[in-house]
């Protein structure tokens, strides 16, 4: 689904706020008439899918929602953010005032996104600028001021998290994100990808979505 402010999803009249993905993704549940589910997420998505699963008081269809497993990529608060990775936005906007748009997002993904930079092609960066084009407002200011180490300790379910070794948003501090990870959620599956930036299932579409496949099992 379109979370609200993306995609196709209509123009929000205010920045929504995490209650109102969250609301989203319940109601796009909801209507599939599902109860019982496992959920992937990536990114600022993480931040929707930790705060559904732990607002147990979620009811679907007049039953209770049930999430056997969660798998987090890329997800944001396990750690303090290095001025490097604080000045990415700058960066792409100086770009984009140089070279234009297409140029902004294509400093986007060869310094956040991607590690291996012969992905950014011609057909990549003409999707990019069609989905950021549709991009309503920035989901930044929800992404810092998560509290994912407290969502986590609040889980109680099989949990995967991946972080690449190359995201600047992570690679200061990746040691110590891991064991931020494990403290907080006990038996956590916490893995480093190595060769990959923030958008890892793109830098290692194979290995993750073997990992993906293994951690949800058949069905």
């Amino acid at each position: 689904p379109d979370l609200p402010g993306f995609g196709l999803s209509d123009p929000p009249v205010a920045a929504p706020e995490l209650p109102d993905h969250v609301a989203a993704v319940q109601g796009f549940v909801e209507a599939l008439g599902l109860h019982h589910i496992d959920v992937g997420a990536f990114s600022f998505g993480t931040t929707v899918a930790t705060t559904l699963i732990n607002e147990s008081q979620v009811c679907v269809n007049e039953g209770r929602l049930r999430v056997d497993r969660l798998a987090l990529v890329s997800p944001p608060g396990l750690g303090t953010i290095s001025p490097e990775s604080s000045a990415l936005p700058q960066r792409s906007s100086a770009a984009a005032r140089r070279g234009g748009f297409r140029a902004g997002v294509e400093n986007t993904m060869r310094e956040l996104m991607l590690c291996n930079h012969q992905r950014v092609t011609d057909d990549l960066l003409d999707m990019m600028v069609e989905y950021v084009g549709l991009t309503k407002y920035s989901t930044g200011p929800i992404s810092i001021g998560y509290r994912m180490l407290d969502a986590m300790r609040q889980l109680d379910l099989p949990t995967l998290v991946l972080i690449g070794d190359h995201d600047p948003f992570q690679n200061h501090e990746l040691a110590l994100r891991l064991a931020n990870v494990r403290e907080a959620l006990r038996g956590v599956d916490a893995r480093i990808v190595n060769r990959a930036a923030h958008w890892i299932q793109y830098d290692q579409p194979a290995l993750v979505g073997q990992v993906l496949l293994e951690f949800f099992g058949p069905g």
